[in-house]
């Protein structure tokens, strides 16, 4: 369904629609989501990467040991430099795409256009455009995590004694669970924080939170992308050794992140423009 509205939008509508509803959102997605990583989701997003590649630590040992052992303070920081151009691009990516994909719904399907129903279709086809920049992005963000090095380390390491080809496929490893990952979260995020406030009448913000905590029912998808860039392997072997549990290992984090991306790029832009 994502793809299909993706395609279409992409394929019918005309380059108007595109100046016009893709422009101003690309600055304002890549400045939100920005600010959300560096208030909050990069923090979040290496205690998420520990508890889930740790299995043994629970998630307040794995708190406590992302500033024990990888680095103090700034270990929560760690990847900024990846974090910064992944956020900016699928930031942009995010809020263009949508905006594109719910005109092109008011033009062919204006009966569907504002409903639910296309709130998850638009976050879904939204999201899954977000995997071409995120996949490179966030494996150096979670090789940084895992290795305590720099990204640019990671990008050198990833190129070292291989082919070009060879190199792009490491960075791009569990970029299948990326889009997959992205398609479900923003179809969820979206669509929830619309369903939420049309049946429940709470406040935008209360929408958004519970929005993105439900968002964290593809948890697995997660697990197996961390698995997948950490050279740790796939999403069976979390089964066969930990069962349902382990694949909703860092389930917290995950959640904190998801309500405050959420609020980011979800509520702000529907309150601020």
């Amino acid at each position: 369904m994502m793809w299909l509205l993706l395609l279409a939008a992409c394929t019918t509508a005309d380059a108007s629609i595109i100046q016009r509803v893709a422009a101003t959102p690309l600055a304002r997605g890549a400045v939100l989501r920005v600010a959300s990583d560096l208030t909050g989701g990069l923090p979040l997003e290496q205690w998420k990467t520990r508890v889930t590649r740790f299995p043994n630590e629970t998630a307040a040992t794995s708190l406590r040991s992302v500033y024990k052992y990888q680095g103090g303070l700034k270990a929560f920081w760690s990847g900024t430099g990846a974090r910064v151009v992944e956020g900016s691009c699928s930031g942009a990516v995010l809020l263009g795409a949508r905006g594109c994909a719910h005109e092109f719904l008011r033009q062919t399907a204006p009966s569907i256009a504002d409903t639910a129903l296309a709130a998850f279709a638009v976050g879904a086809a939204a999201g899954a455009c977000q995997a071409l920049v995120m996949g490179p992005c966030t494996y150096l963000v979670t090789r940084s995590a895992v290795e305590g090095k720099s990204a640019v380390r990671c990008l050198r390491d990833a190129f070292a004694d291989k082919s070009l080809w060879r190199g792009i496929a490491t960075i791009y490893a569990g970029a299948g669970a990326v889009a997959m990952r992205q398609a479900t979260n923003w179809a969820s995020r979206q669509g929830l924080t619309d369903l939420f406030q049309r049946r429940l009448g709470l406040p935008l913000l209360a929408c958004g939170v519970l929005g993105g905590i439900g968002s964290c029912w593809n948890t697995p998808l997660e697990v197996k992308r961390i698995r997948a860039q950490s050279g740790l392997g796939s999403l069976g072997d979390v089964w066969r050794e930990e069962g349902l549990a382990g694949c909703f290992r860092g389930v917290t984090p995950r959640a904190a992140q998801a309500a405050w991306q959420t609020c980011f790029m979800v509520v702000l832009p529907t309150l601020l423009f």
